[in-house]
């Protein structure tokens, strides 16, 4: 009696382990499989890069097509504090797309578009009217129906802020260099204009005499 326990705890472990390997392997498939049936049609990224041949920085739009059919695009770029920023027009120019015709991401495709660092810092600047303080901004796609898919652009954002506080501390650096240069010439113009008031009234005591 003793040992038929024995087997039968043994029979119990056994199963529970075969249970949590099936259970981890359903776990897997499903979320091997949810990349392809997610309810998310389009994923959209930011990134910068380098490019290795031209040693030019530059960030990159990605459009990801999570469907499993062809999709067709009406739109996507960036939103900068609520204003869109199309590239569509720019991207069928770069990749050789019909210009009556929106781009099509095959399924489980991608399209991308290339942006030069200092051209996208300057329109948002003029955006800002000048000033050196990045808002919200996010990438866009919108699909044939109009319906937007949105996304932080976390990795432009992030170099962006860095530039603008790198170009913001050199301008107030030369800020504080004129002030203080201004502040130099204002001094040496009153000890002038005090020179020479001294200089007068000894003249006066000398025409005097």
């Amino acid at each position: 009696m003793p040992e038929n326990t024995e087997y039968f705890i043994y029979a119990i472990l056994a199963a529970a382990v075969i249970l949590i390997i099936l259970v981890i392997v359903a776990l897997v498939l499903l979320f091997t499989f949810s990349k392809y049936f997610a309810n998310r049609k389009f994923r959209v990224k930011g990134s910068f890069d380098v490019n290795p041949d031209t040693k030019e920085d530059g960030f990159t739009l990605t459009v990801y097509n999570n469907n499993l059919n062809d999709v067709r695009i009406n739109d996507f770029g960036l939103i900068y504090n609520g204003e869109r920023i199309t590239y569509t027009e720019r991207y069928k120019t770069a990749h050789g797309c019909a210009p009556a015709e929106n781009p099509i991401i095959l399924a489980h495709g991608l399209i991308w578009l290339d942006l030069p660092v200092k051209e996208l810092e300057e329109l948002l600047k003029l955006r800002n009217k000048g000033q050196l303080k990045l808002k919200k901004l996010s990438i866009f796609v919108d699909d044939s129906l109009g319906i937007e898919t949105t996304s932080a652009a976390k990795a432009i954002s992030a170099v962006v802020k860095k530039d603008f506080k790198t170009e913001k501390q050199a301008l107030d650096k030369v800020h504080r260099a004129e002030k203080k240069l201004a502040r130099q010439e204002k001094r040496k113009a009153w000890v002038a204009s005090c020179k020479a008031k001294i200089a007068s009234l000894f003249k006066k005591k000398a025409k005097k005499v």
